[in-house]
């Protein structure tokens, strides 16, 4: 993989840029993705069940369809860019990349929920409905992934090369780049318990894939890290007042806030040796000159 980031954030340096067009872009997807990817939703409300949990994961998962076609419309009006810069600097979205994180991720986030049982025994219950979670496990399947896409391509795409050009350096891009993360997530029911370790984690999470993404140069991992993070939640171990409700297969009732952001550094550690030193010498074995 690369290891300058400055390769990735090099798009932040072409085109059309300033702070009037930074502006309009974003004023431009945050509308099409706050107003009109709200349309799903408020028919639900009017027309529908919002009681219903897979038609409102649905409605509400769509307007992170409108998130990434307001953010591709913005960066080719606004900067003549196209959306895929936002990815790799090679034009390519290379899915071996992707994979190998959200295979990591996934087993980690498992282990880590078990991990969590085991210490609190009585707090996850077995919720496990097939006729619910099939469905379930359909529609995340595909709309999770679109979902983490489209906030990755926001926050570590588009606003990291945004950035950039204030500060190149890594740990700065990665600070703001969690801070801004962090933000839209207070909203979150999850921070009726403990706000300030709950918001905490939320800025470890993306000041983590925010260095992943700058150590790579590349945005696949983090998409990968992304989509197993929230899939893990909605299907397998998830929590009572979770902003992704779902009918997972074990449900919790209370959070552990800080065991959550220990279990987060310890498995982040481990994902980022796996990346960046177990499969980069291995992959370069099988001849693989993406990795």
């Amino acid at each position: 993989m690369l290891s300058d980031p400055t390769v990735f954030l090099n798009p932040a340096n072409s085109g059309r840029q300033g702070v009037g067009w930074f502006l309009a872009s974003m004023i431009t997807t945050l509308s099409t993705w706050q107003i009109i990817g709200a349309v799903p939703y408020a028919l639900l409300i009017l027309l529908g069940d919002p009681e219903d949990q897979l038609a409102a994961f649905i409605a509400l998962n769509a307007s992170f369809i409108f998130l990434i076609a307001g953010l591709a419309f913005s960066l080719r009006i606004y900067h003549q860019l196209p959306l895929i810069q936002l990815i790799s600097p090679d034009g390519n979205f290379n899915f071996r990349s992707f994979w190998q994180a959200f295979s990591i991720w996934l087993v980690l986030s498992a282990l880590t929920s078990l991990v969590d049982g085991l210490l609190r025994p009585g707090v996850y219950v077995f919720t496990f409905v097939w006729k619910e979670w099939l469905p379930f496990l359909a529609a995340a399947t595909v709309l999770t992934p679109i979902q983490t896409a489209a906030e990755e391509l926001l926050f570590r795409g588009y606003l990291l090369q945004q950035i950039s050009r204030l500060t190149a350096k890594p740990w700065a891009l990665a600070l703001i780049s969690g801070f801004l993360f962090m933000l839209p997530h207070f909203f979150n029911p999850e921070m009726q318990g403990s706000f300030l370790l709950t918001a905490l984690f939320y800025f470890i999470f993306g000041f983590f894939v925010a260095l992943v993404t700058l150590r790579a140069g590349r945005l696949e991992y983090a998409i990968g890290i992304h989509a197993a993070n929230n899939l893990a939640t909605i299907l397998l171990a998830n929590y009572q007042r979770s902003a992704l409700s779902s009918p997972a297969i074990f449900t919790a009732n209370t959070l552990a806030p800080l065991y959550n952001i220990i279990s987060f550094l310890v498995c982040g550690l481990i994902c980022w040796y796996s990346l960046f030193s177990i499969l980069p010498p291995k992959n370069q074995r099988k001849g693989d000159p993406n990795l």
